[in-house]
């Protein structure tokens, strides 16, 4: 079974028709070999887009995500990741956007 693909504008890119959020990674309680298992299960079902914010699991899916793709060499380069930059809570958004941009923690 695979997931069809769509093009998002005549020179792309393309997707694959459904997407994987993972706004709540980390409530799943996967270590990281669970998570590798879970990403490749997608990839067998022909999913490759992933959803992703740095807000997400508070402000922590993206690292745990990351780290899950450091311990597979080609693992990063099978999927397209989505993401999106600006929501924040309880902060302003410019200096959010600046640091994170800049490389420093975010407190």
């Amino acid at each position: 079974m695979s997931c069809s693909r769509t093009a998002t504008c005549p020179a792309g890119p393309d997707f694959s028709r459904f997407v994987m959020g993972y706004w709540r990674l980390m409530d799943w309680g996967f270590t990281t070999h669970q998570l590798i298992a879970f990403i490749e299960q997608g990839l067998d079902l022909g999913i490759t887009t992933v959803d992703h914010a740095d807000i997400y699991g508070g402000y922590r899916v993206e690292g745990c995500f990351g780290e899950a793709l450091a311990q597979v060499p080609g693992l990063r380069e099978r999927l397209e990741i989505v993401t999106k930059c600006g929501i924040v809570l309880e902060r302003q958004v410019w200096f959010h956007i600046l640091q994170a941009a800049a490389g420093a923690e975010v407190p």
